[in-house]
C-alpha cells in the first residue's frame, strides 16, 4: 500500500475519522483536534481501502453469494445454529456487508500472497 500513491479524497478521511470519533466517544468539543491528530491514520486506512477495492475489482475477487453462504455455514456450525437463523441475525443487526467486505479482503490477500515472490536476501 505504501508503494501505491494513492490520492485519499478528504471526504472519505473525514468520514473515516468522524466514525472513530464516535466510536470513541470523543467529545464534539474535540473532535477537530481529534480528526487532526488521527488524519494520518484514516489517510492511510483509506488508501489501503482504495487498494484492495481496485485489486479485488481489477482480478474479480470479490465475495460471492457462496463465499458468504459459506462461511455463513462455518459460523454457524461453531456456534450450534442453523445457517438460516445466523443469516437472519446478520442481516437484521446490519452486518451482512461486513461480513462480505471481510472475505473480500481475504480472497484480496490470499491473491496477492500468490502472486508475491519471497527472496531471501543478505542477513
Amino acid at each position: 500500500v505504501a508503494a501505491n500513491d494513492v490520492p485519499t479524497p478528504p471526504s472519505l478521511v473525514a468520514r473515516l475519522s468522524a466514525a472513530y470519533a464516535e466510536g470513541y466517544q470523543v467529545p464534539p468539543d474535540q473532535r477537530e483536534a481529534f480528526a487532526s491528530q488521527f488524519r494520518p491514520i484514516a489517510e492511510a486506512q483509506v488508501r489501503r481501502e482504495l487498494v484492495l477495492d481496485a485489486v479485488a475489482t481489477a482480478h474479480n475477487l470479490q465475495a460471492t453469494e457462496a463465499d458468504l453462504d459459506a462461511r455463513i455455514a462455518e459460523m454457524a456450525a461453531a456456534r450450534g445454529t442453523e445457517p438460516g437463523k445466523l443469516y437472519a441475525q446478520l442481516e437484521q443487526a446490519k452486518r451482512l456487508p461486513e461480513l462480505e467486505r471481510q472475505l473480500t479482503e481475504e480472497k484480496t490477500f490470499t491473491w496477492l500472497l500468490e502472486q508475491s515472490t519471497v527472496s531471501e536476501g543478505a542477513a
